[in-house]
C-alpha cells in the first residue's frame, strides 16, 4: 500500500490516504482465505497510521472480497493515461 496525501475533504478530514497495488493470490492458494486473512491485517495497520481511505481497483475476481470488506465502488470513474 502507498500512503499519500491528499487535499482534504469530507470522506478524508486529514487527508491522508493509502492506495493499494498488485494484490495477487496464486490459483492454487485461492479461495483458502489468505487474501482476505492480509487485507484485514493491512486494513488494521491502516487504522493505526490514520489512514482516512484506502482505494484499489479491482478485478472481476477480487471484487467480491473487497465488498465483503466494506470497501463500496466510487462514484467516480477510474481513468488513467499510458504515456
Amino acid at each position: 500500500m502507498a500512503i499519500g496525501k491528499k487535499p482534504p475533504n469530507p470522506n478524508f478530514v486529514n487527508g491522508k490516504t493509502g492506495t493499494l497495488l498488485n494484490v495477487f493470490t496464486y490459483p492454487e492458494y485461492r479461495n483458502q482465505g489468505i487474501a482476505a486473512t492480509l487485507m484485514k491485517k493491512l486494513i488494521e495497520e491502516a487504522k493505526k497510521e490514520n489512514i482516512s481511505e484506502i482505494e484499489l481497483s479491482a478485478t472481476k475476481d477480487g471484487e467480491k472480497l473487497y465488498k465483503k470488506l466494506g470497501f463500496k465502488e466510487s462514484e467516480y470513474t477510474e481513468m488513467n493515461i499510458l504515456l
